[in-house]
């Protein structure tokens, strides 16, 4: 066989003949081979056959990757425009509600010198309904109206809330901790970006600046916000216990109890351990996005998951 033409045994495949003949562009120069098929051209042949499909299928793994410059999977459009059109006046609402709680705390923070009190009085009805509100982005999973996972998803979404509609909104004696503020202020710095930019993606490519960061502002946002929620565990647990809140004693009729003093002990703990993990999986996307520090659009070199 021609030692240095690879494709010989590819075409002997659609052009078979038996052993001996002349090997096809045996005379082209450079052929060491003799131009005869040896014995071994059936073997070689054999051997094209189920090498050739696996090879298909990796190239075809490797082509259907998405290209580098499309939106993320969360952010892409869905097919139908009533999803559309639902999921951008989604989209608006929660960006104007958010914009609303960080303009209105931030002023507060810098007329007040970096303390206040008032911040859930002023805004929190605001943050609760948007919370609520955020539910409906596990639906969207759920229904496919997005292309992203549900565990992360759901994991932020009740995250948040177990904070906020759990404990928080129960315990008005922490209503008043400054703390309040700068968790209000930590997760509207970050909503104010994703929102926006998951409406711009729903219709386009959204701003480079804004993709950016996107990718980026989590880096100190994340354990900022993350700080100020187990700063408000630790001034609730003592209220949450004395108030037996959400806890159910026996006896009863459904024969169960449930402390939720104990539950949140859990909650926090298991937080503390995975939120390491969640931040490196968010480095670990940023780094495939941009190779390791780009700031433009245009650095991106892979695709979320």
């Amino acid at each position: 066989m021609c030692r240095r033409h690879p494709r010989d045994i590819a075409y002997a495949l659609f052009y078979p003949g038996p052993p001996g003949k002349m090997c096809p562009g045996h005379d082209r120069p450079g052929c060491s081979g003799g131009g005869i098929y040896p014995s071994s051209y059936w073997a070689n042949a054999g051997v094209a056959i189920f090498t050739t499909p696996v090879k298909f299928i990796s190239f075809r793994a490797k082509t259907m990757v998405a290209p580098t410059s499309s939106p993320p999977p969360s952010a892409r459009p869905p097919a139908s425009g009533l999803s559309r059109a639902y999921l951008g006046l989604y989209n608006a609402l929660q960006a104007a509600g958010w914009i609303y709680v960080f303009s209105s705390v931030s002023a507060e923070l810098i007329a007040k010198n970096g303390t206040t009190t008032e911040a859930y009085d002023h805004v929190g009805s605001v943050v609760i309904f948007l919370q609520i509100l955020a539910f409906m982005e596990v639906v969207h999973v759920i229904l496919r109206l997005v292309r992203s996972s549900i565990v992360p998803v759901a994991g932020q979404v009740f995250g948040r809330n177990m904070v906020l509609l759990a404990a928080l909104w129960y315990v008005p004696e922490v209503h008043s901790h400054p703390a309040v503020a700068w968790l209000f202020l930590f997760w509207s710095a970050i909503e104010i970006i994703r929102y926006p930019f998951y409406l711009f993606s729903l219709f386009g490519n959204p701003p480079s600046f804004l993709e950016w960061l996107r990718y980026t502002a989590f880096i100190p946002l994340f354990p900022l916000g993350f700080g100020a929620e187990n700063v408000l565990w630790y001034n609730m647990l003592p209220y949450i216990k004395q108030h037996a809140l959400h806890t159910i004693r026996m006896p009863n009729a459904a024969n169960f109890s449930f402390d939720f003093y104990y539950f949140s002990l859990v909650w926090i703990i298991l937080t503390i351990c995975m939120s390491p993990l969640h931040y490196k999986h968010m480095l670990a996307l940023r780094n495939k996005r941009y190779g390791g520090g780009g700031k433009g659009g245009g650095a991106a070199t892979a695709q979320k998951k």
